[in-house]
């Protein structure tokens, strides 16, 4: 095994865990999207009790601030997990620069030690880098699952609205 079979190795594995980086960040995204349709539908439900007892005024202050609440944390929700995924992207290349670079100076280091090292560790790392890739590949598969699981259609059922419940509140909207 050649110190250019482990940097393939070394490659691939850095691929997978920039794989799983960019599930995990998928996963932050989709679960805050979650969390905002949650609370959205908590502010809709306190909103539709409370609406008789508010002034149209104090309706409209609530509107304005959940307005305000809700732009501001889906801008950090983006700005949080966009600069996430632009720093993996950088690590992630930046690794496989590297394994690059040390894979195309190897034969360089070896000869000028006189002493086939770096061959001698690759030959005895590439098993163990195997190995480390097929564990990456499988906890990126389970990140990619769960990254389904979160985002995906199998999200619990949300309770219809009924058209009378519609009514009714449409009804108090209008006092």
């Amino acid at each position: 095994m050649s110190a250019q079979q482990l940097s393939d190795v070394s490659a691939d594995l850095i691929t997978a865990y920039g794989d799983t980086m960019r599930n995990l960040v998928n996963v932050y995204r989709a679960s805050g999207e979650r969390m905002a349709e949650l609370l959205e539908q908590q502010w809709s439900a306190a909103m539709g009790q409370s609406q008789t007892q508010l002034s149209a005024e104090a309706r409209r202050n609530a509107k304005r601030a959940h307005d305000v609440v809700g732009s501001l944390y889906h801008q950090g929700l983006n700005l949080s997990a966009s600069g996430a995924s632009a720093v993996f992207e950088k690590m992630t290349e930046l690794a496989s620069q590297s394994v690059q670079l040390a894979s195309a100076n190897a034969a360089v280091f070896d000869e000028r030690l006189g002493v086939p090292a770096l061959e001698k560790l690759a030959q005895a790392a590439t098993p163990v880098a195997v190995l480390a890739g097929h564990v990456a590949q499988h906890i990126q598969d389970k990140s990619g699952a769960l990254v389904e699981h979160i985002a995906g259609t199998d999200k619990p059922a949300t309770r219809p609205v009924s058209a009378f419940a519609k009514a009714k509140a449409r009804k108090r909207s209008a006092f």
